[in-house]
């Protein structure tokens, strides 16, 4: 009887775990809000701020800030294209990619044209 009871108990305690995990890891993550921020090249140190959770959609680069539309994102990617006014009153098209390191840090690998940088949080913002 004792034994029954404790399976029993062991049971439940097993589908509520595996219930709880699967209810976590369901989670959608916004990914716009999830890259928005103050990021910085890896390389040159050029800042780099993303604002792309609200209106209006900009890009900020070495202080000269652009205006963005998100064209298509792909959440299993960890991938957002974005048409952006270059300054000479033509649109491109950048793209920002996560590149995880771990379960809770990525860094950002962003084209825009020829260039590719990969970007690192910022240590200023």
């Amino acid at each position: 009887m004792v034994t029954v009871r404790n399976l029993k108990a062991v049971l439940w305690l097993v589908a509520l775990s595996a219930g709880l995990v699967i209810a976590g890891c369901g989670g959608k993550v916004d990914l716009q809000k999830q890259m928005s921020g103050v990021w910085e090249d890896r390389l040159n140190h050029e800042t780099v701020e993303l604002q792309l959770a609200g209106k209006p959609k900009t890009v900020t680069v070495a202080g000269t800030t652009y205006t963005a539309e998100v064209a298509e994102m792909n959440q299993d990617k960890g991938q957002i294209l974005l048409t952006v006014q270059n300054g000479n009153g033509k649109n491109e098209t950048w793209t920002l990619k996560q590149n995880w390191e771990d379960s809770d840090r990525f860094n950002i690998v962003f084209k825009r044209g020829e260039k590719i940088d990969v970007l690192i949080p910022s240590r200023r913002g």
